[in-house]
């Protein structure tokens, strides 16, 4: 119960941050930012969520330019945009679907945190980032310490307002958050969208995430996981299937306003900060942009906020890594002092060596033979292609319905993109769990073909149906032995503590693990064997290596 009740109340608390910040929006840009109340045929406040936490991650990172964040000022700072709440009365909405949304699914999500435990890589290096940010204003260099710290994703900026002292389960809503989020908008969207291809999709995705626990070796098909703390896998799928999602709904049906403009640039900034994969959307962005032809000043206004913040995004690359995106060889500067040539490269090749990734030249057989022999690998993708022929077989069997028609433009348009994004995937990481967000839209765009869905058989159109489908495919999330832990000692607390390790001096900069690479949380702990100097200008600490 104690994780139930805490995590709620987090969830409302970063629900009012992004109200607050909606509100601070309409305040600041109100001639093109209109104070509507829907995006994309959905109420806004379903975005509050995200839009919150697009705000912390950020604020966060802008001010680490200049300040550590474990302050009070830096705290009243963060949370002040709260008041902003306060200009607008909140309607409280108490209708069952809003109460489904927001208390139940979250609710049961929660209890994920019985059985949570923190991932090797929070102690690899994601807490000791987390720390940096804590205590220090942004290190120059900072890469040097740790190659990971290049990777510097938005996640980070989030989780570090999150300590709890030495407990870290805060963390592990964070991500619970982006999930709920989630399936809040899909269940509004099964149940309320006018648009026939988000209401299809989202029903698609339902179902897709009940078959992910059926199929060859037990399930799992790519649908969304419930991850170890400080991995953000499924937060970055998330981003990425909505916003794409939305820009395949306004490529075919066009009229993209400007308040969406605003909202959808956000959110593709967001992910790109989570994981650079993300700027692979940008290809489909600038085509809808195209398409919906916001080519005048007065239209490319709203834009001009993820712009800035995207530029003071990519400076903060340069100064950590040297790079304008990490490990982008071809984007780093290597006339900077603290840049190590070829560092990026060597990064990339062992990320890509690691996930089995396609290297050009090398026969398509024999990469698949190598990819498909990796267990998950082949595992995944037999339920994946299971999933989706089962989903487009029975559905075009029991619908009923004429099915509204794509132009031929549009779908070649997206089927070209699928392929894209299927190709920049097997060439960077062909990991499954870096695959998520395009599996899931693969699943979401069979409502192309399904836009209007009306089933022969009644019962499945019946509303208590699709509640419990929804309960169904969040209830299968978390693992079942989290019921039967929460039914044996409801009140338990997992605290999530971070493993207490010796450390021993090295040449130069820093302290090495005495035993093995995880780091913990040590402020000058240092994963990398090259000799490490340390200097500062201004009010900047520099690192860099002989």
């Amino acid at each position: 119960m104690f994780h139930i009740f805490t995590f709620i109340i987090f969830y409302v608390l970063i629900l009012l941050v992004g109200r607050g910040t909606v509100l601070l929006f309409n305040t600041s840009l109100n001639k093109n930012n209109s104070n509507e109340k829907s995006l994309f045929n959905i109420p806004l406040h379903y975005f509050y969520v995200i839009i919150g936490l697009f705000y912390i991650g950020n604020f966060t990172f802008i001010l680490n330019f200049f300040i550590k964040t474990n302050t009070l000022m830096y705290q009243l700072l963060l949370l002040s945009i709260i008041l902003f709440n306060f200009l607008r009365r909140f309607e409280l909405r108490f209708d069952f679907l809003s109460l489904f949304n927001f208390i139940l699914l979250p609710s049961i999500l929660a209890i994920s945190t019985i059985e949570m435990g923190l991932a090797y890589d929070a102690g690899l290096y994601h807490l000791n980032n987390q720390l940096w940010i804590r205590e220090s204003n942004i290190p120059i260099g900072f890469y040097n310490l740790h190659y990971r710290y290049g990777f510097s994703s938005i996640i980070e900026y989030i989780s570090a307002n999150f300590w709890l002292g030495g407990k870290y389960y805060l963390l592990h809503y964070v991500n619970l958050s982006f999930i709920a989020s989630f399936f809040g908008i899909i269940s509004y969207n099964i149940f309320n969208n006018k648009s026939g291809f988000l209401k299809s999709s989202s029903y698609f995705l339902i179902v897709f995430g009940i078959l992910d626990n059926f199929g060859f070796s037990g399930g799992r098909n790519g649908f969304f996981d419930i991850e170890a703390v400080t991995k953000q896998d499924t937060p970055f799928a998330i981003l990425f299937y909505l916003s794409n999602t939305f820009l395949i709904y306004r490529l075919i049906n066009k009229n993209l306003s400007k308040s969406e403009l605003f909202y959808l640039s956000l959110i593709i900034l967001f992910s790109i900060e989570m994981r650079i994969f993300g700027a692979s959307t940008l290809v489909l962005y600038f085509i809808v942009l195209l398409v919906n032809k916001p080519l005048s000043i007065n239209k490319i206004y709203p834009i001009l906020p993820t712009v800035f913040i995207g530029s003071l995004w990519l400076l903060k690359n340069i100064l950590i890594s040297g790079c304008l995106f990490f490990p982008v060889n071809l984007t780093c500067l290597n006339n900077l002092s603290w840049y190590s040539k070829n560092s990026a490269l060597n990064e990339m090749d062992v990320i890509k060596d690691f996930h089995l990734g396609y290297y050009f030249g090398t026969p398509i057989s024999s990469w698949f033979s190598d990819w498909y022999s990796k267990e998950i690998n082949s595992v995944v993708l037999r339920n994946f292609i299971l999933s989706f022929l089962l989903i487009v077989i029975i559905s075009t069997i029991i619908n009923k319905r004429g099915n509204k028609n794509t132009s031929k433009k549009d779908l070649l348009i997206i089927c070209l993109y699928l392929i894209f994004i299927i190709v920049a995937w097997i060439i960077s990481s062909p990991g499954i769990r870096l695959g998520l967000g395009i599996f899931t839209l693969i699943i979401g765009c069979i409502g192309l073909i399904f836009q209007n869905l009306e089933f022969r058989i009644k019962l499945l159109n019946n509303k208590i149906v699709l509640y419990l489908l929804i309960i169904i495919s969040t209830l299968l999330l978390p693992r079942v032995s989290n019921y039967i832990s929460f039914i044996d000692n409801p009140f338990y607390i997992n605290e999530l503590k971070a493993q207490s390790i010796n450390y021993v001096a090295k040449d130069g900069y820093g302290v090495y693990p005495e035993e093995g690479s995880q780091c913990w949380v040590k402020f000058d702990c240092v994963q990398n064997k090259k000799y490490i100097e340390k200097s500062n200008i201004i009010i900047f600490d520099i690192f860099s290596t002989k």
